[in-house]
């Protein structure tokens, strides 16, 4: 039996009581015709079957005089005793009235007991919008679960959301864990709602898990998530008066609406909160909240103040976001094809670099092989025989051609040395043309920072050899010009 019932039939049983209950607090008022004395220990034993975070304090009116009051954590025999004093003093006609109250509170594990469901119910309903939500957060401390305990109920039932649990007998829900947090600063990130400060509230604190028996009390709590989810996928919202919110939902079409919260019909259709889910569930946030703003402006129907959202909403939103999602992959591919060959002009001029300097190498054997074998030809030509070739004037001939091609050695490494600083420059200076385009993982990839460096590593390779070659082709034609003369 409901606890509360049991101290009300201590005074008088098949009572018609009067009751009210919040979250704070159980009223129980009763007119009483025959008062019954209660003993002690019945007084005791009914009111240790509340728990102990329940404090209950029992007032009886006897007419018009002061009430005689029982705390609980008093002495029952001395109320008892007054109440025998006062109950010989009334004839049947007397007026004694029976108030209880019981103040609730949460204990350690967070919970607090109902114990008349229905009637509590009444109480929520007839809550404004901000009435709701100032209730609901003045019991939720610090993100955490408010477990409410249906103590009259049968053992093992179980219904509400994620953070507000309804259950009797034993809590076995194991709670979904979420980032609040996260959620309230992803929306902050996309919208602005007016009261943000004021209510730390998710969709997903009034998403019922477990519908109950009453529907009055499932549509309650619809009628709050979808409301809230509103305000997440909203541009702007504003609490701005005790039942209405105002919205601004900017897509291809600008909404903007008064929406009362007791006309706010859902039923079973929580689209709002369907969409609000797929926004917030990963992937790009301002991608997905443009996306669904633009298609619920196509989709939403204005009466008065209430949005109709028809419930195949969300299939349309999905089945956009994959069409874009095609049309940002094709776009995807075309950005790194197109980084690819940018990649592959500047790998090419690596080779180009190198060529150049084979060039440079090629043109000073054509340069020494023609005028040596002109001087032989023409000494040959000119004495019949091929003693001394190299005179005074064909040897320093010969010593500043030597020259000329050291110079021109130095020319090219210089050239080439400047032509691979400026392929470095203007690789970096590509890879940071799309940062702000590609991710920078594809950044990464794309840009392979080996790939470069092998590329680099290549130039200075072949330029070192080419180098070599030349310096060894002059230093030889030296000593053999040298000791020709001698």
């Amino acid at each position: 039996m409901n606890p509360v019932i049991s101290i009300v039939n201590c005074f008088q049983e098949n009572s018609l009581m009067n009751i009210c209950e919040d979250f704070e607090e159980v009223k129980i008022s009763v007119e009483i015709r025959n008062l019954h004395i209660p003993h002690v220990d019945e007084l005791k034993e009914v009111a240790g079957n509340l728990l102990e975070r329940d404090k209950l304090t029992i007032d009886i009116y006897f007419e018009d005089m002061d009430p005689i009051t029982y705390y609980h954590d008093e002495n029952p025999e001395i109320f008892v005793e007054e109440l025998q004093k006062f109950s010989v003093l009334m004839d049947i006609e007397s007026k004694i009235n029976l108030k209880i109250s019981i103040e609730k509170q949460l204990d350690h594990n967070n919970s607090v007991s109902i114990f008349f469901f229905d009637k509590f119910v009444e109480y929520l309903l007839q809550l404004t919008l901000k009435g709701s939500l100032y209730n609901f957060c003045k019991v939720l401390t610090k993100g955490q679960q408010v477990k409410f305990n249906l103590v009259s109920e049968n053992q093992g039932l179980f219904f509400g959301t994620n953070t507000f649990l309804f259950y009797s007998g034993e809590d076995n829900y194991n709670r979904m864990n979420m980032n609040r947090q996260r959620i309230l600063e992803s929306r902050d990130s996309i919208g602005n709602f007016n009261n943000s400060s004021d209510y730390l509230f998710v969709p997903e604190d009034f998403y019922l898990i477990e519908k109950s028996d009453n529907e009055n009390f499932n549509d309650y709590l619809n009628r709050l998530c979808n409301l809230c989810s509103l305000i997440f996928i909203s541009d702007f919202t504003n609490i701005c008066s005790d039942n209405d919110l105002q919205l601004k939902i900017n897509g291809y079409k600008l909404i903007e609406n008064l929406v009362n919260f007791e006309k706010f019909e859902i039923g079973e259709n929580n689209v709002y909160y369907e969409i609000y889910k797929w926004i917030y569930n990963g992937g790009n946030l301002s991608d997905k909240v443009g996306l669904a703003r633009n298609i619920i402006t196509l989709h939403i129907k204005q009466n008065n103040s209430v949005l109709e959202l028809p419930i195949n909403t969300i299939n349309s939103i999905k089945s956009s976001y994959e069409i874009y999602l095609k049309e940002n992959v094709s776009q995807y591919i075309d950005v790194k094809n197109k980084v690819s060959e940018f990649l592959l002009d500047l790998a090419m001029r690596t080779s180009d670099l190198v060529n150049t300097f084979a060039n440079a190498l090629r043109n000073n054997h054509y340069l020494f092989l023609t005028f040596f074998v002109s001087v032989i030809v023409f000494n040959t030509l000119s004495t019949g025989n091929l003693q001394n070739i190299f005179n005074k004037d064909i040897t320093y001939i010969s010593f500043g051609l030597l020259l000329i091609s050291f110079i021109y050695l130095i020319a090219t490494i210089i050239q080439t040395i400047i032509e691979t600083n400026r392929f470095k420059v203007q690789y970096n200076r590509l890879k940071k043309m799309y940062v702000d385009i590609l991710n920078d993982q594809d950044i990464d990839n794309i840009f392979r920072s080996e790939d470069h460096n092998e590329d680099i590593k290549f130039i200075e390779q072949k330029a070192t050899v080419f180098s070599f070659v030349w310096l060894v082709e002059i230093l030889i034609l030296y000593t053999v010009i040298y000791l020709l003369k001698i």
